[in-house]
């Protein structure tokens, strides 16, 4: 009987280590996709990395992708997305920051909506 229970936690401790591993590589797939559209924003925008305002939309795009990874989410959800980053873009930069991103529809999508 010791043996089975010790055999059963044992494979339990191991389910649990994969599962951590696995949110693990998700959570820094989403960071490395993040960082990818804030550094396409800084190319255009000019936004200084040591501002809140840097570290604000890379929270934004963190959760962006996190939340357009889920393989359950509709169509509806998908543009509520895109409108809530648009929302936030827009409300986060300046004119001049905004106006940089908008002449580029091909940057402007890729930020708001992949």
């Amino acid at each position: 009987m010791k043996k089975i229970v010790s055999i059963f936690l044992f494979l339990l401790a191991f389910t649990f280590n994969a599962q951590a591993q696995t949110e693990a590589k998700a959570e820094v797939i989403y960071n490395a996709k993040a960082k990818s559209d804030l550094k396409d924003l800084v190319s255009v925008a000019d936004i200084s990395a040591d501002s809140s305002l840097f570290n604000g939309i890379y929270k934004l795009f963190v959760t962006k992708h996190e939340q357009l990874a889920n393989p359950a989410i509709t169509a509806e959800e998908k543009t509520a997305i895109t409108k809530m980053v648009t929302e936030k873009l827009i409300g986060s930069l300046s004119a001049e920051q905004y106006k940089a991103i908008a002449d580029n529809p091909k940057l402007f999508q890729k930020l708001t909506s992949q």
